[in-house]
């Protein structure tokens, strides 16, 4: 993270372009610092959230004694890493926004962004770590080493390349001087949201689901 950060300077570069070549490369920044910001978050989730349930060891069977569902666990789970992973991603998406040369508005649409991706990565992680639940471990790095970090992080960067396809697209419109309305240009930008959204809350909730049903036919 350290040294993304200390990178981040690398954008500079960007005002040594010519006029002409600014813009177009502004916009392919913004998608890079998405990526690279997702897959942080990617690395955080793989190292911290993935094993989080596995880490319980001996001692899940004890937490399973509470008066609390499987279900239960898994979202308090969800809800404890999804406020740390998503703030840290936040700073990296609103950082490096900022210093490729944002407006405002742009750099308050990256933290919505960094928002709605962390919403499916952290449940990506919680779910897979539910599937993957192993708590007969020696030593706590066999976790985040294991098969099912590996599909976690495949998993991961799918929904990272489906989450930027929206602004692959509105790049490539501009790119090749298609000429829209505000209207249009709003529609799209409230479609691409709204389809973001709905990706990243339907696919956490059915991993947290898929997570829920190993656990309770490992009992």
């Amino acid at each position: 993270c350290t040294f993304y950060i200390y990178n981040l300077r690398l954008f500079r570069a960007l005002e040594t372009l010519p006029d002409g070549l600014q813009e177009s490369w502004r916009q392919i920044l913004f998608i890079v610092n998405v990526c690279m910001g997702s897959f942080i978050a990617i690395a955080v989730c793989t190292r911290f959230v993935f094993p989080s349930l596995s880490l319980e060891g001996q001692a899940y069977w004890i937490l399973r004694k509470a008066p609390l569902s499987i279900e239960d666990i898994i979202h308090s789970k969800f809800r404890y890493w999804y406020w740390p992973v998503m703030l840290v991603t936040t700073f990296f998406f609103t950082s490096g926004a900022y210093t490729i040369g944002a407006s405002t508005s742009l750099v308050l649409v990256h933290a919505a962004c960094a928002a709605i991706i962390c919403y499916g990565i952290v449940g990506l992680a919680i779910g897979y770590g539910a599937l993957f639940a192993r708590f007969d471990w020696e030593y706590s790095t066999q976790l985040a080493a294991s098969l099912g970090s590996l599909v976690f992080m495949i998993s991961s960067i799918c929904l990272v390349l489906f989450n930027i396809i929206p602004g692959f697209i509105l790049i490539a419109l501009q790119e090749y001087n298609v000429r829209l309305s505000l209207t249009w240009k709003f529609a799209l930008l409230l479609l691409s949201s709204s389809g973001m959204l709905l990706l990243n809350v339907v696919l956490c909730r059915r991993m947290k689901q898929i997570g829920a049903r190993a656990l309770r036919a490992r009992e």
